[in-house]
C-alpha cells in the first residue's frame, strides 16, 4: 500500500519580503497543500461483503457475495475513483448515492466508480 505524503510545514517569510517572493511563496504553498491533501484513495483494501452500503477506504476493493449495493461511503472530503472487483455476482441498484445501475456484476470483472463529493457514478462496463 502507498504511504500518504507527509504534511509540509513552511516557515514564515520575513517582514521585508518582496512582492515577487510572496507570490512564489503562496504558489508553492498552494501546490504543496494540493499534493499533500489526502482526498484520493490509495492501494488495495480488504474484501467487502456486498450489501446496501459499502464503506470504501482504498482505491481497489474486492466485493464478495450477491447482495445489492445502492450506496457507497468513503472517508470525509473524499473525491476520486474506486474500483470494485467482483468475487461474487453482486448487483448495483438504485435508490442510494450510486448512479448508473441497475447492473449485475460478472465475477472476475472490475467496475470503476467516480465520486464527485455527492454521488458515485458507475462507468459503463467495457
Amino acid at each position: 500500500m502507498q504511504k500518504p505524503v507527509p504534511h509540509m510545514v513552511f516557515p514564515n517569510l520575513p517582514r521585508d519580503r518582496r512582492p515577487y517572493d510572496l507570490n512564489h511563496y503562496q504558489a508553492l504553498r498552494q501546490w504543496a497543500e494540493a499534493v499533500t491533501h489526502q482526498s484520493q484513495f490509495q492501494g488495495t483494501g480488504e474484501t467487502l461483503p456486498a450489501g446496501a452500503m459499502l464503506t470504501v477506504s482504498h482505491a481497489i476493493h474486492h466485493v464478495s457475495g450477491s447482495g445489492t449495493i445502492t450506496s457507497l461511503e468513503g472517508p470525509p472530503d473524499t473525491q476520486g475513483d474506486v474500483t470494485l472487483i467482483a468475487d461474487g455476482p453482486f448487483s448495483i441498484g438504485t435508490g442510494g448515492n450510486v448512479t448508473g445501475g441497475p447492473l449485475v456484476a460478472t465475477v472476475g470483472r472490475a467496475y470503476r466508480l467516480t465520486f464527485d463529493g455527492q454521488v458515485w457514478a458507475l462507468h459503463a462496463a467495457p
